[in-house]
């Protein structure tokens, strides 16, 4: 192992250049490299959302506006495409049909909840008064 190592050979070395120019070209380089960083960190905050809010409130309240217009618009575009699905003749004649069916088979309209759906029905409807009514009376000490 002391013998040397196999196969690593030594870098020429630049004795062209004494250490004091390479220390200066570092030296330029790395206040350039400051000079970059700061301009970068400056651009970045002029970037930023907040910043631009603050700067453009109408941009962006008009902007919010059309989102929930859009949002809005959306929704009652389609509860109205629903609608008129749903009124359509075609749409009757399969409800009819389904109806029909049913009463062929012997089917009630509507079959009444077996015991068990009552049971699970009274017992959450009780549940809900009282975490009702402990809600109700913490909001009302408070005030």
């Amino acid at each position: 192992m002391d013998q040397g190592t196999t196969g690593v050979t030594a870098l020429p070395t630049d004795d062209a250049k004494p250490a004091a120019t390479i220390e200066k070209e570092i030296e330029s380089s790395r206040g350039k490299l400051d000079e970059l960083v700061t301009e970068l960190d400056h651009r970045r905050h002029r970037l930023s959302p907040i910043r631009a809010a603050r700067e453009h409130p109408s941009i962006f309240a008009f902007a919010g506006l059309v989102l929930l217009a859009g949002v809005v618009g959306g929704g009652v575009m389609a509860y109205r495409s629903r609608q008129r699905k749903q009124h359509s003749w075609i749409e009757r004649g399969k409800r009819l049909k389904h109806a029909a069916d049913r009463l062929m088979a012997g089917k009630s309209i509507e079959q009444p909840p077996n015991i068990g759906l009552k049971a699970i029905a009274a017992v959450a409807s009780a549940a809900g008064a009282i975490v009702g009514k402990r809600l109700a009376k913490r909001f009302l000490s408070r005030v």
